[in-house]
């Protein structure tokens, strides 16, 4: 066979070649529901708080964004009298996922946190700053793609001066 027909065939055999396609990106999204135990200015916090997220899905990891509110408030005693605190930090910002044996997933977070704060002492302040956080959970119940979800997380701010941080537990549920 000359080279010229050599050339051809092996041509011939790369172009009927399928070309391997691209995995196509999926999304997912959720939303989680829960209790938080916090700190703000050094005194104790707690309440119910909520959280979704979407993201985009390659393979095992998703990225997106992330927001979450609470209504989180306590008492802190002074010697003539105890002082109620209350806080309501929103915060947004991006988020990366992770799953593991299709059932156990975590995440890493950061954004912005908006929190307005108020105790009996003082005016209410209004602070904002950067905050970082992470997430694990277990998809316990499944349904196709639907599945119910027991999470922990723990998040703290990083630049300013309320000194917030918390550790929530709860459910939810996530389209996976």
């Amino acid at each position: 066979m000359s080279s010229r027909a050599l050339l051809f065939v092996a041509l011939a055999a790369c172009a009927t070649q399928p070309t391997p396609s691209r995995k196509k990106p999926t999304y997912s999204f959720g939303g989680l529901a829960g209790y938080s135990s916090a700190e703000v200015f050094s005194h104790g916090v707690a309440g119910p708080s909520v959280a979704g997220f979407g993201v985009l899905r390659f393979g095992g990891v998703s990225v997106g964004i992330r927001a979450s509110v609470a209504s989180l408030d306590g008492t802190y005693r002074i010697p003539s009298r105890t002082v109620n605190v209350e806080t309501m930090p929103v915060s947004a910002g991006l988020y990366v996922q992770g799953t593991a044996f299709d059932r156990l997933w975590g995440g890493l977070s950061s954004g912005v946190d908006f929190a307005d704060i108020a105790d009996d002492t003082a005016p209410s302040t209004f602070k904002i700053g950067f905050n970082v956080g992470v997430d694990a959970g277990v998809d316990v119940l499944r349904f196709g793609q639907h599945r119910l979800v027991l999470f922990g997380r723990a998040e703290t701010e990083i630049s300013s001066s309320s000194g917030y941080r918390a550790l929530s537990v709860g459910a939810g549920y996530r389209l996976y």
